[in-house]
């Protein structure tokens, strides 16, 4: 998949319309099932994955004067920057059927991600911002980017148990072992209970992590932003109970209370250049309606409404970014053998400003996708086509204060086109 943009609001926030932003991706994977006995079967998988990004990066507009240096830069500042990362990754699932009603699975990932061929070019000094008489390489002195590879290897354990004809549980644990910040443990547990005919009850937790990308921990040589090598992960325990109930055949629907802690937040401090650490946590509590209406194959209608209290805990104040009310709802339709569509609405309530900033909290928006796929004229083989923000509304995301007053503008209509293959 190639992506191409131009005239973007860049990583320091300024607006620039000489900017150029090209992305390549490639994925692939190659999985095979296959039984070594009637209760044990086995799922290798290899993929790769790469991407490759080339930009030219105006960070500030052509006549631009540093209002700290004084330094004239008539020509703005520019660079010309390109980097590469390369995923390698091998994973093998062994799900074995231990009794009736008792599946276990277990397994192991290694991957191996590389991040390279560094290339900078630029017409002011990196750290200083010294006008240059003209672009200079960069990539050896000072890149804006380390050279680095990761490695991981993860183990995993799941038992899922029938344990009666009303009740399922199922217990599970992952092992993640990174190369630069050790292990990481995370377990979970479901339980669903069929208490009456139609209805049930939901008990889950889990733990969770989100380790640090490359730019969080390699970003160098910049005087506005740098990462910082040394981040944790950012940890996650989920509490969620559910009550649901099928009012017909057709129609069913629940309702959920859950309970986010977040802790080891990956945010920016006020030093200059801002650098990324672990500061802080937060608290996300709300409750999820959801209903459901099915018709027959490929044919159904949904809706569901999320109301959710996000906070941070050190000093109680209001996650910022993040609504408190969302919905979706949409309609799947089976148009013919060949061919389905489905109509999706998200809906985003007001977002509010971080503490202190006294502009007004981000509107409520609404955006519409329309997706149609096209399946069963050859075997394994689909088609999709998908329209994102339908109907081309405008909307923006939340700007951090003191940066971009009118935050930054948001992709209208666009189009996207998949075919699929499995094998």
């Amino acid at each position: 998949m190639k992506r191409r943009r131009e005239g973007y609001i860049g990583f320091d926030d300024a607006l620039s319309d000489d900017a150029i932003w090209k992305d390549t991706y490639i994925f692939s994977e190659l999985a095979y099932r296959f039984s070594l006995a009637e209760k044990f079967n086995i799922i290798p998988k290899v993929y790769y994955d790469q991407y490759n990004s080339d930009s030219l990066i105006e960070s500030r507009p052509e006549g631009f004067v540093d209002p700290v240096t004084t330094f004239s830069c008539p020509d703005g500042i520019k660079s010309i920057s390109r980097i590469k990362y390369r995923t390698i990754g091998f994973e093998n699932q062994v799900n074995y059927d231990v009794f009736e009603g008792n599946k276990l699975t277990f397994g192991f990932q290694y991957e191996w991600v590389h991040q390279h061929d560094i290339k900078q070019g630029a017409n002011t000094h990196p750290l200083t911002i010294a006008p240059l008489a003209s672009f200079t390489d960069f990539s050896k002195d000072l890149p804006f980017a380390r050279k680095a590879t990761r490695q991981i290897l993860a183990l995993y354990l799941q038992d899922e148990w029938n344990i009666t004809k009303d009740i399922d549980l199922t217990v599970g644990v992952r092992h993640d072992q990174f190369t630069r910040f050790g292990g990481t443990t995370n377990p979970r547990f479901g339980l669903v209970w069929r208490f009456v005919e139609d209805a049930h009850l939901k008990l889950l937790f889990a733990t969770a992590f989100r380790a640090p990308n490359f730019n969080e921990l390699f970003f160098v040589n910049n005087p506005v932003k740098v990462g910082n090598p040394n981040l944790d992960p950012e940890k996650i325990n989920t509490y969620e109970v559910g009550l649901g109930y099928d009012f017909t055949r057709h129609i069913r629907g629940n309702v959920n209370y859950f309970f986010n802690r977040i802790r080891d937040r990956i945010l920016f401090d006020e030093k200059s250049p801002k650098q990324n650490q672990n500061l802080g946590g937060a608290r996300i509590k709300g409750v999820e309606a959801e209903i459901k209406a099915g018709f027959g194959k490929d044919n159904y209608a949904y809706a569901n409404y999320t109301f959710q209290d996000a906070e941070e805990t050190r000093d109680r104040n209001r996650l910022p970014d993040v609504p408190v009310h969302k919905a979706n709802f949409g309609v799947n339709v089976e148009l013919w053998k060949y061919a389905s569509a489905n109509l999706h609405t998200f809906i985003s309530g007001p977002r509010p400003r971080e503490d202190g900033d006294t502009r007004r909290d981000l509107p409520s928006h609404a955006l519409v996708n329309l997706n149609f796929i096209g399946k069963n004229f050859m075997d394994n083989f689909e088609i999709r086509g998908s329209v994102f923000n339908l109907f081309d509304k405008g909307y923006d995301d939340p700007a951090p204060q003191n940066t971009v007053p009118t935050d930054y503008p948001q992709q209208g209509r666009s189009f996207i086109v998949e075919l699929r293959y499995q094998f």
